[in-house]
C-alpha cells in the first residue's frame, strides 16, 4: 500500500487524500517519524487534518495528529543526505509591506 500511496503523492503533490492516508499507513506499520513528516506535508497543503480527534480512540494517535514535534536532524541517524544549494539570482532588491493600523486608522507601510 505505501508504495502506491507515493506513487499517489509522486502524480499530484497537492492532493491531500494520499497524504493522509500514507501518514496513516505509516502509523500503522510502526513508523511514526515518517508518519509525522508526511503530517507536516500535508499542513501545508490542507487544513485543518481532523476537526476532533476524538474520533482517534488511541492517545498515542492523537496526540500524532495534534502535538507540533520538533526534529532534530543527527548525521548517520535521521540524516542520511544533505546537499544544500543557493541561488542569488533574480531576487528582489527591495520590498515593500502594506497593512492597517486599526487603532489609528491609518496606513502602515514598511520598505
Amino acid at each position: 500500500m505505501v508504495p502506491k500511496l507515493l506513487l499517489a503523492i509522486q502524480d499530484d503533490p497537492g492532493y491531500p487524500e494520499p497524504h493522509r492516508f500514507l501518514a496513516v499507513c505509516y502509523a500503522h506499520i510502526g513508523r511514526p517519524h515518517s508518519a509525522r513528516e508526511i503530517v507536516a506535508r500535508l499542513q501545508t497543503i490542507a487544513s485543518p487534518l481532523i476537526t476532533d480527534a476524538n474520533c482517534l480512540r488511541h492517545p498515542g494517535h492523537r496526540e500524532l495528529f495534534l502535538v507540533p514535534t520538533n526534529y532534530q536532524l543527527a548525521w548517520g541517524k535521521g540524516l542520511m543526505s544533505f546537499k544544500p544549494s543557493l541561488a542569488t539570482a533574480n531576487q528582489w532588491k527591495s520590498v515593500t509591506v502594506r497593512g492597517w493600523d486599526r487603532q489609528t486608522e491609518n496606513p502602515v507601510i514598511a520598505a
